[in-house]
């Protein structure tokens, strides 16, 4: 077990059905038991401390009396399995198993028990609390979208292409070819039609901010990239914080905004807090573009910098519903 200021660390590992998933559970230096945060990362291999971002998170909300558990994705790190064949239900069958672990601690409040997630969580949160909503007290939702996956990727095609300066005929190329490798995935089309699609521009300027697809990833998106949470979150009724940035050019932060208070409002939700960060990207990272150029530089950063009063909010919030209450 390793101690910090704020907080000790202690190696933990739980199931998922055959899958073991390692990580770290945070625990505040004051007597428990405590509220707790599960976190449920966003695309790519993410190990447990979400590529670096979460270390300041877990001393944030320990300083708060608020333990932190983040873990390995399956194939990452310590744990076994393999994040790329994983589905929406697989991932929030995970996120349920996190919680189990949780609430079979004695230092842990069970009844205080919630979930923070970034950009692709978006997707998982609402799965996983329509699975078991009494044991989820509350959602922190970061960068979350509310169209599909598939929605999701024209948006930033052609808001962030623009961002990194490309010109708007290089930009229309890209939403062209996007479309294209789109539709080939929406039909179930083998993965050597995409590769040759792929092959065709790989030396396109363009083609890089977009991303080759790999068999595995391909698998991974064809079986994911066309479910939207939009009718789960009217289900949703434990408090919420959304969390935007609006310089946003991955998810459309706009339309998830009001499709998060409109939902959560037919839910009959009473405790929804929206908030958006003026001149910061989906990380929630200062930003003058919202780029990926930018963003990729923000995470090079040994120390990784939130747009002013991200970490407060979320404590305060968090404080307010689970610390400061009998």
């Amino acid at each position: 077990m390793k101690q910090f200021n704020f907080y000790r660390e202690e190696a933990i590992s739980f199931q998922n059905g055959h899958t073991k998933l390692a990580g770290l559970l945070c625990l505040p230096a004051s007597p428990g038991p405590f509220a707790a945060i599960a976190y449920v990362g966003g695309s790519g291999p993410a190990g447990r401390d979400g590529y670096g971002i979460l270390h300041s998170h877990w001393e944030e909300f320990a300083r708060r009396g608020i333990a932190s558990l983040s873990w390995d994705k399956p194939g990452v790190g310590e744990s076994t399995g393999d994040w790329k064949v994983q589905t929406n239900q697989d991932r929030a069958s995970e996120v349920i198993a996190a919680v189990q672990f949780l609430k079979g601690r004695n230092d842990i409040d069970p009844n205080k028990i919630g979930l923070w997630g970034i950009s692709q969580a978006g997707w998982i949160l609402p799965i996983a609390y329509s699975i078991s909503p009494r044991d989820i007290a509350f959602m922190i939702a970061v960068s979350p979208p509310v169209s599909t996956g598939a929605q999701q990727e024209l948006y930033r095609v052609e808001h962030g292409l623009p961002a990194d300066g490309f010109s708007p005929a290089d930009t229309a190329k890209a939403v062209a070819f996007t479309k294209q490798r789109l539709a080939l995935m929406r039909k179930g089309t083998p993965y050597t039609a995409v590769a040759k699609l792929q092959s065709e521009v790989e030396n396109e300027s363009w083609f890089g901010p977009l991303g080759k697809l790999d068999e595995g990833t391909y698998e991974f998106l064809k079986a994911n990239a066309f479910f939207s949470p939009r009718s789960l979150l009217e289900q949703i009724t434990c408090p919420v914080l959304a969390i935007f940035g609006d310089k946003d050019t991955i998810v459309d932060f706009k339309e998830s905004a009001r499709v998060y208070a409109r939902a959560l409002r037919k839910a009959g939700n009473r405790d929804v807090t929206i908030k958006i960060f003026p001149n910061a990207d989906h990380v929630i990272f200062p930003s003058k573009t919202g780029g990926g150029k930018e963003l990729e530089q923000a995470f090079q950063r040994p120390t990784k910098e939130f747009a002013p009063g991200y970490l407060e909010t979320m404590g305060d919030w968090l404080q307010k519903r689970f610390v400061n209450t009998v």
